[in-house]
């Protein structure tokens, strides 16, 4: 029996860094419209928030053979109606190999309040940032990063 002050090095994992890959944002999902109620119209349109950025803030590594990172994620939001309080942003985040198979997908969301003008007291564009612990399995091949709001078909159709 051994018995000793260190922690045991067999049972740490180890992080290998590896290089990031591309972030790309759906063509047909980068816009999101909060609407109202059921009736899309544009009288019911209460803000429009697009993805803006995204960045690995921390690099990216493999990790118990998993890509992990935290990749950082603006998205820009106007408001359209002035009694709009909430901003909801339904996203996910899809990783897809060089044959344009999706490998995983993760669902999210972000919440937030409108900044306002301090002089005007009217609700203002508004960022926000959402930082994402990424964990997605890791493949042997190179894979892409795709960001898309999760819209529905009423969505997408009046959007498109």
């Amino acid at each position: 029996m051994l018995v000793g002050c260190m922690s045991n090095t067999l049972s740490l994992s180890k992080s290998i860094p590896t290089s990031c890959p591309p972030v790309l944002f759906a063509a047909d999902h980068k816009i999101y419209l909060g609407i109202n109620n059921a009736d899309f119209t544009l009288d019911n349109i209460t803000y429009k928030a697009e993805i803006n950025n995204a960045l690995f803030s921390e690099g990216c590594k493999i990790k118990d053979n998993a890509f992990t990172s935290i990749l950082s994620l603006l998205f820009v939001t106007v408001p359209i109606q002035e009694n709009v309080e909430m901003i909801h942003l339904p996203f996910y985040i899809a990783m897809v190999d060089v044959n344009n198979n999706i490998r995983d997908i993760q669902y999210y969301s972000a919440t937030g309040k409108f900044n306002i003008n301090i002089e005007t007291n009217e609700k203002i564009e508004t960022d926000l940032t959402n930082k994402i612990l990424l964990t997605m399995p890791s493949i042997n091949e190179s894979f892409t990063i795709i960001v898309g709001f999760m819209l529905d078909e009423k969505r997408l159709k009046f959007i498109n």
